[in-house]
């Protein structure tokens, strides 16, 4: 059997930071899955904005994820 792993796009990385409710409880129930989130290198980069408000979201958001090919 082939296991699904959930892959986030740039929406899912800014509804958190929106304050979304429902991206920040199906965030919350993928700690609780088999398998991480994965997030494709050109995503963060889309998210990316310099503003400190706006950086915590989706870092934290990240930190539950595998970014493949990502420094650290």
């Amino acid at each position: 059997m082939t296991a699904r792993v959930p892959v986030y796009d740039t929406g899912m990385l800014v509804a958190p930071a929106d304050r979304k409710a429902k991206a920040v409880r199906l965030h919350a129930a993928m700690g609780e899955a088999q398998h991480r989130a994965v997030v494709p290198g050109p995503v963060p980069a889309q998210v990316w904005r310099p503003s400190p408000a706006t950086v915590h979201a989706p870092a934290s958001a990240l930190k539950g994820c595998t970014v493949p090919q990502a420094r650290g």
